[in-house]
C-alpha cells in the first residue's frame, strides 16, 4: 500500500474503534489502588512463560513498590488531574512533565534496556515493537523519506533495529535532558545513522528543515497536555514533516467508566490510568494540517484486557 495514495479516516472507523471492554470494579481507581495493584500482578503473572521465576519477581516487586499509602494515592491523582487541565506546552528541562529528575529518566532507560536484553516478553511493548518496526519498514521503503525523528525515544530499541534496515536514511531521538542522548550516543556509537539530541522541541523544529520525513511518537504524548500535543503536530507541520506516525496507550477511560471515543470534533483529554490521559489525536492533527491516513487499536500483551495501543499514521495536507 502506498501510504500517499490512501484516503483520509473516516468519521465511522474512528467511531468503530473501542475496546468494548466495561471497566470492572477492580479498575475503577486503576494502578491507584492496593486491591488493583494486587490483581493486577496476578493477572500479569498468568500471562507470563515462565510461572514460578516471574511470580518470585513479582512477589519481591509487589512487596517493596505496591504498599501505596493514600497521600500517595491523592498525589498522583492530583497530579494527573493537573495534566489535563494544564495549559503548559514547554518540552525542555526546566518542564514539569514527563520524569521527575535526570535519575528518573536514566531509570527507565534502563528499564527498557534491561526488558530488551530479556526478550521483551509480556506487556505491551513486543507486540508494540513488532509493529511499529513492520510499519516503519512499509513507510519508509515506500515514500522515500530521509529521517526519522523520534520525540521522547528513551532507549532506541526500534531506532537501532530500523537503523540497521536503512542506512541511508538519518535516525534523530530527541529528549528533554542531556542524560537519555549521552547514552544513546555512546552505547549506539557504532549505527553512524543515529543520533540522540536533547533540548528544547520547539526551538529545535523552528531552526530545522524536515522535508521528506516522518515524526514519530510511542507512549509519550500520553503523559504530556492537550497543549502541548496541539504544539507538536503544528510545529511538525511548520517543519516539513510529510508524516507523523503515532502509538499512544487508550482504554476505558477512569472519567466516564467507558471506552474512549475518538473522532474528528474537538473533545476533553480524559484519565486513562494513573498518571496516563487519552487525547482525541485525530481532531488535534486534522486542526494542525493533517490528514489520518491509517487507525486502528493494537491488542497487546498487557493484563488489563481494555488496555489498547491507538496506533495511528497522518500525512500533512
Amino acid at each position: 500500500m502506498n501510504f500517499i495514495e490512501t484516503s483520509e479516516i473516516s468519521e465511522n472507523h474512528l467511531n468503530s474503534l473501542s475496546t468494548s471492554f466495561p471497566l470492572r470494579w477492580w479498575q475503577t481507581l486503576s494502578l491507584a489502588h492496593p486491591t488493583d495493584k494486587f490483581t493486577f500482578r496476578l493477572r500479569d503473572l498468568l500471562m507470563r512463560k515462565q510461572v514460578i521465576f516471574t511470580f518470585l519477581v513479582h512477589l519481591v516487586n509487589f512487596i517493596k513498590k505496591n504498599f501505596t499509602d493514600l497521600p500517595t494515592l491523592n498525589k498522583i491523582n492530583s497530579q494527573t488531574t493537573a495534566l489535563i487541565e494544564s495549559s503548559n506546552s514547554d518540552y525542555s528541562e526546566a518542564s514539569e512533565f514527563g520524569d521527575e529528575s535526570i535519575t528518573g529518566e536514566f531509570r527507565s532507560w534502563d528499564t527498557y534496556r534491561r526488558h530488551i536484553k530479556r526478550g521483551g516478553s509480556g506487556g505491551e511493548s513486543r507486540a508494540l515493537y513488532q509493529h511499529v518496526i513492520s510499519k516503519s519498514q512499509h513507510l519508509l521503503s515506500s515514500e522515500k523519506l530521509g529521517t526519522f525523528f523520534n520525540l521522547g525515544v528513551c532507549y532506541p530499541f526500534i531506532d537501532s533495529e530500523l537503523a540497521k534496515l536503512f542506512p541511508d536514511v538519518r535516525f534523530i531521538g530527541f529528549e528533554r535532558t542531556a542524560v537519555v542522548p549521552l547514552l544513546n550516543n555512546h552505547y549506539f556509537a557504532h549505527q553512524t545513522n543515529m543520533r540522540s539530541e536533547s533540548g528544547d522541541l520547539f526551538e529545535h523544529l523552528a531552526r530545522k528543515n524536515y522535508t521528506e520525513s516522518v515524526f514519530f511518537h510511542a507512549r509519550t504524548l500520553t503523559l504530556l497536555p492537550k497543549t502541548f500535543v496541539k504544539r507538536t503536530y503544528t510545529s511538525a507541520h511548520q517543519a516539513g514533516f510529510e508524516f507523523i506516525f503515532g502509538n499512544e496507550q487508550t482504554g476505558v477511560s477512569r472519567h466516564t467508566k467507558k471506552s474512549y471515543r475518538f473522532s474528528y470534533d474537538d473533545a476533553p483529554t480524559e484519565l486513562f490510568r494513573k498518571h496516563m490521559v487519552t487525547h482525541n489525536y485525530p481532531a488535534l492533527l486534522q486542526s494542525s494540517g493533517w490528514n489520518l491516513i491509517y487507525a486502528e487499536l493494537l491488542p497487546t500483551e498487557h493484563a488489563d484486557p481494555d488496555f489498547r495501543i491507538f496506533t495511528f499514521i497522518a500525512k500533512r495536507k
